[in-house]
């Protein structure tokens, strides 16, 4: 029989190994807030302008991801919004997505702390039965540990979670969204996005 991937929803994974910043760096660089008491985020939402090289570096990564994986050669991807995250020990993140962007990225500075869990949340089976062997067609969820230099690219309606830090350090990333410019739709629902206000 022949098997197709029914509605794939691509997650890519790649490494950066130059213009890492060092955690302390990021640490100081911005204030925090308390979220919901499941973690800080940085007050900053264009954190990534303070590290431009990295800034480049990593748009570059979703521009390849936008155009070898979703083939959409005719638009540019565009950042809109970055900041840092700081889960301590013991604490964890909410269920949720990133509304209106295209694409996000978590980026990792150091490897360790909590994983990042990605969930089907939207399309269960309606049953749930127990599988002999997880694969692409079956699996329900996607945990990912962090490494130093991970990027990690995926449609920003893709629900995921920050597990549990079980470390005995905090868990820092970088996160960012992106838009995309150029031609939308077809026909009488086609036009031009001219992106937003970029960082």
């Amino acid at each position: 029989m022949e098997i197709y991937s029914l509605y794939a929803r691509p997650l890519a994974v790649t490494q950066i190994k130059e213009h890492i910043p060092k955690v302390e760096v990021i640490q100081n660089c911005t204030s925090w807030s308390n979220y919901d008491n499941l973690g800080e985020y940085s007050n900053d939402k264009k954190i990534l302008s303070k590290f431009p090289e990295l800034q480049k570096v990593i748009t570059e990564k979703v521009q390849e991801y936008n155009d070898h994986v979703m083939t959409y050669t005719d638009n540019d991807v565009q950042l809109i919004s970055s900041w840092a995250t700081k889960y301590q020990p013991g604490y964890q993140g909410n269920l949720h997505n990133h509304d209106n962007t295209m694409y996000s990225v978590v980026f990792y500075p150091v490897s360790g702390g909590s994983n990042i869990t990605f969930i089907d949340y939207n399309n269960k089976w309606q049953w749930y039965v127990r599988t002999k062997k997880i694969n692409h067609f079956n699996q329900q969820r996607l945990t990912i540990t962090p490494e130093a230099g991970m990027l990690v690219i995926f449609p920003g309606f893709a629900h995921h979670k920050v597990d549990v830090n079980a470390d005995n350090q905090s868990r820092y990333s970088i996160v960012a969204n992106y838009t995309i410019t150029g031609p939308v739709g077809y026909d009488d629902t086609s036009w031009h996005n001219t992106g937003h206000a970029t960082e």
